[in-house]
């Protein structure tokens, strides 16, 4: 839920580059979190066990595509 000043980090960290270590600077910026556009990246390889551990998992988890805001009391 990090946005960015300029682009998503969605459309720098492609999906295809999954997972991946993201190294940035996290900001509070009004009522967002954002990333001040420098990323650096370095390729994570999991094991076959792992990751499809994390895809089961992962699909389990409900989706939640906004954050509480602590202000509204959620």
């Amino acid at each position: 839920m990090v946005k960015g000043l300029n682009s998503n980090i969605d459309e720098i960290v492609h999906v295809d580059q999954l997972p991946a270590c993201v190294i940035t600077t996290l900001l509070p910026f009004k009522d967002d979190i954002i990333f001040d556009s420098v990323i650096g990246t370095s390729q994570m390889v999991l094991g076959s066990n792992v990751a499809l551990k994390i895809f089961e998992d992962s699909n389990a988890q409900p989706k939640v595509y906004t954050l509480p805001n602590e202000r509204d009391g959620n």
